[in-house]
């Protein structure tokens, strides 16, 4: 039997900045490693658009998805 395992991830990761999404959900602006802007925390208690330094990087990805900002 043969197994081969051909992971990209780390190719196609984006440079900073970026959009980043947690495994709960959350979407981040991050300026920087760790540093980044809450836009989408629906899980937790971040306040949208609270810059925050210390962003535990092991659970965010890159969000290759769409956000719209606009003013009710």
């Amino acid at each position: 039997m043969k197994v081969e395992v051909i992971n990209n991830e780390e190719k196609n990761k984006k440079p900073f900045p970026k959009l980043m999404i947690s495994e709960n959900g959350s979407i981040v602006f991050f300026e920087s490693r760790n540093l980044g802007q809450c836009l989408h925390c629906p899980y937790n208690n971040s306040k949208i658009g609270r810059i925050y330094n210390d962003w535990s990087m092991e659970s965010f990805g890159d969000f290759d998805g769409k956000i719209t900002l606009e003013n009710d």
